[in-house]
């Protein structure tokens, strides 16, 4: 019987070992948070970064530093002891640049690099998911002659899942050769767009809700993915989930200093507003970010916003919406956000909020209430236009402070 995309791997020793460390890992998650938000520890700090290494290497020690039948059959040229010293002097460093990383550009980038260079691979990426089905490559390092995939969009389902979920389930996705798995023949035009043979995706959550995906890919002729290269992959992850948290969270932290220190600064509206739209929009990587203000009867119009160049302006518009009138401004009364991922998959919403939604042509939205004092004055409005957008609770949160 063939065997399906990552069959070999999901049932291999080591994916039962790392299925149940992902199971014990929902408190490494939430370390990984409260770390973000009291940080103890100097990122740049050598006992940092022993710490968080020497905590990943006690859980793989059983897999990479204990097993030698788990090393790669082309390298029995160096002796296991020999290899354990020589992933764990990388890791080190690794982990070195990546608590140096000062911006999430800077961290990608060094990532991708030191993994593609140590494995050898034609190709290592970080994607992140924008939607529940599609996402964009945010970094790529690869060897020359191949179709670059850098800001590319494309489905989850590109990497070998067949299903955005199956991240959820299995700790990775192991394609040893494109040619002889059970990929869909559009999977397999998508992976043969980059010329890529063989492909290994580890997933990459914040908070237990799927950022992404580090992936690493040849292109030159199949490959059979290690055990001990698939462990390595984990304690990278592992690394890079804490360093991308603390960045995310500096990168909060600052915004709401810039847009505290702009209201203390003025009592001017319009300057305030001015600061808070653009820096949500920046923070939140969306196409669109306005403010909303009501009127007295629940209708209103659109008083500011910030937004990618292409897109027409929503400032003087209205957006009457009956329910909102009814309800005198609906769940937004009660200090609660809307949030929805894809338009287009609402049930049970109004029509007239509905129609808003195609005459905007928003395919996605976040949107919190404004309050001044105990009245309800308006709404900080996020909208993707270009696509569906699935919002990270980070994200939500983040837009929710900001107004």
């Amino acid at each position: 019987m063939e065997k399906t995309s990552g069959e070999r791997d999901v049932n291999s020793p080591i994916a039962r070992f790392m299925r149940q460390l992902m199971k014990n890992n929902t408190q490494d998650n939430q370390e990984i948070t409260d770390s973000s938000a009291d940080l103890t520890l100097d990122a740049n700090s050598p006992d940092a970064t022993m710490q968080n290494l020497e905590q990943s290497e006690s859980r793989f020690n059983p897999v990479i530093f204990g097993n030698s039948s788990f090393r790669s059959g082309n390298s029995s040229d160096v002796p296991a002891w020999s290899k354990d010293s020589m992933n764990m002097d990388w890791l080190f460093t690794i982990a070195k640049q990546m608590r140096q990383a000062e911006k999430i550009d800077t961290l990608l980038a060094a990532t991708v690099t030191e993994v593609q260079q140590y494995l050898h691979a034609d190709r290592v990426l970080l994607y992140q998911l924008q939607s529940q089905n599609q996402g964009v490559v945010l970094a790529e390092s690869m060897v020359n002659g191949y179709t670059p995939s850098l800001k590319e969009s494309l489905p989850i389902i590109a990497f070998g899942a067949n299903k955005p979920e199956d991240y959820q389930k299995e700790p990775f996705i192991a394609i040893d050769d494109t040619a002889n798995t059970g990929l869909t023949f559009y999977q397999c035009q998508l992976l043969n767009q980059f010329q890529v043979q063989a492909s290994l995706s580890l997933p990459i959550f914040i908070r237990d809700q799927l950022f992404g995906l580090l992936v690493v890919q040849q292109c030159s002729h199949p490959r059979q993915w290690q055990e001990n290269e698939i462990t390595l992959l984990y304690q990278i992850v592992t690394e890079l989930r804490l360093s991308l948290q603390s960045l995310i969270f500096r990168n909060e932290q600052q915004a709401l200093a810039r847009v505290s220190e702009k209201a203390r600064q003025t009592i001017d509206e319009e300057n305030i507003f001015q600061t808070t739209t653009r820096e949500v929009q920046k923070l939140l990587n969306v196409e669109r970010v306005a403010i909303y203000k009501f009127n007295s009867d629940y209708c209103g119009h659109f008083v500011f916003e910030s937004k990618v160049p292409n897109l027409h302006s929503i400032v003087g518009k209205s957006w009457d919406d009956t329910y909102l009138k009814q309800h005198q401004g609906g769940l937004f009364r009660e200090n609660k956000p809307y949030v929805v991922d894809d338009v287009a998959r609402i049930t049970g919403g109004s029509d007239c909020y509905l129609e808003a939604f195609e005459n905007f042509q928003i395919e996605a939205c976040a949107i919190a209430p404004i309050f001044v004092g105990q009245e309800l004055w308006g709404l900080l409005c996020a909208y993707q236009h270009s696509d569906t957008r699935h919002w990270l609770e980070d994200e939500i949160k983040l837009h929710r402070w900001l107004k």
